[in-house]
């Protein structure tokens, strides 16, 4: 039997209304922090003046930079990590989803090893420990908040870069499912369905270990029962904690098992045509099921007990068939794009998408190999 380590390097902290721990957790690092947000997202709802006036209610010196959005490149981890200097911050408070929880890790390696967020994107190895990261999530399928490495898009070479290493994590992740909430319905549900995809992603992957396995089948079951509810109750908050769950068991397994076709894809396609990720994950969703048919037909097996209406007693091709096809029609059925077509993405650039692809980490680890020719096959198939 192989030797299997298992770690995880942040500190989770679960419940509603966990983001009452947030001022004593950044008190461990110090009273001083920058908290790294989306402006535009969140200036409505308030949440992050509700935030800031509760951290000097208890002292604590907080400078806010808001200014991340979809467009933001390396750059503006860079710009903060002059801010944590100029402030003199122990730590980083990141309130947000992939690209705030990326965007902060970037400051935290620049804060302690210099350079620039894109030399650690593109080769530089982080020699000394990240500055304290606080990860605050607030939409399902980032998997960032708890999941190792990082993820820009280089303000250089204009594409989504990843650097993979070990040492690059959040040190404390509070996860408050009231603050999922705060999204609007149509993004909670499909970014709850990203979970299952992303989940599937690592079920699927050469590096799935026999740790990583149950929790990422629970994982998938979890997310799809709670995504069915999600629909009827879309402010149900103890369904969105149970969805809250899964999402954190498919980020603590991808501390050890490779995300796959569905996460490079998504990653690739966000970085050559500006898109939604989560929409993107539940599009390509059925057709990586169908490629990997031929190949891993017993694996789909446990689908039956995950997807309502799977009839257990059919053949692994045909479970592996009808899960594909559930998927397709759910897609349809709520209303959600089922074609890259209907979210602004045209074939011109789908090269590009393909050549990207594949220089991500995980996609030498699927079951069934992807080169240039398969990927753009698959893109077309879902365009």
């Amino acid at each position: 039997m192989a030797i299997i380590e298992f770690n995880i390097p942040t500190k989770i902290t679960f419940g509603i209304d966990s983001l009452d721990c947030l001022s004593d957790t950044i008190k461990k690092y110090g009273g001083r922090t920058v908290l790294v947000t989306d402006g535009a997202s969140f200036n409505q709802t308030g949440l992050i003046d509700q935030i800031v006036n509760k951290l000097n209610d208890n002292f604590i010196n907080v400078m806010v930079y808001s200014d991340v959005n979809s467009t933001s490149t390396s750059d503006a981890a860079d710009i903060i990590a002059n801010l944590v200097r100029y402030s003199r911050a122990e730590s980083i408070v990141a309130v947000g989803g992939f690209k705030i929880q990326n965007t902060a890790k970037g400051a935290a390696i620049v804060v302690t090893n210099s350079g620039e967020a894109s030399d650690y994107i593109n080769g530089q190895p982080v020699y000394h420990k990240p500055l304290p990261i606080i990860a605050v999530p607030t939409i399902l399928g980032s998997l960032s908040e708890i999941a190792t490495g990082i993820c820009l898009y280089d303000k250089y070479d204009e594409v989504n870069k990843q650097n993979n290493e070990a040492n690059i994590y959040s040190s404390n992740c509070i996860i408050d499912p009231t603050l999922y909430a705060t999204v609007p319905v149509k993004y909670t549900i499909s970014s709850a369905l990203s979970v299952f995809a992303l989940s599937f992603d690592i079920y699927m992957s050469n590096t799935l270990t026999s740790i990583t396995e149950p929790l990422i089948v629970h994982a998938m079951k979890v997310s799809m029962q709670g995504l069915k509810k999600l629909i009827s109750e879309s402010n149900n908050i103890d369904n969105i904690a149970t969805l809250a769950t899964a999402n954190m068991l498919c980020a603590t397994s991808a501390c050890h098992s490779s995300l796959g076709a569905i996460r490079a894809l998504s990653i690739a396609i966000n970085s050559v045509y500006a898109v939604n990720k989560s929409m993107v994950c539940s599009i390509l969703l059925p057709h990586i099921m169908e490629y990997y048919i031929t190949v891993a037909p017993d694996k789909y097996v446990v689908l039956s007990n995950v997807i309502d209406g799977i009839d257990p007693e059919m053949t692994p091709f045909e479970i592996a068939n009808q899960s594909a096809q559930h998927i397709k029609q759910f897609l349809h059925n709520i209303n959600l794009p089922t074609r890259l077509n209907e979210i602004n993405i045209d074939r011109s650039k789908f090269d590009k998408v393909a050549e990207l692809a594949l220089k991500y980490p995980g996609m030498d680890q699927l079951p069934r190999t992807m080169n240039f020719d398969s990927i753009m096959t698959i893109l077309d198939q879902a365009y």
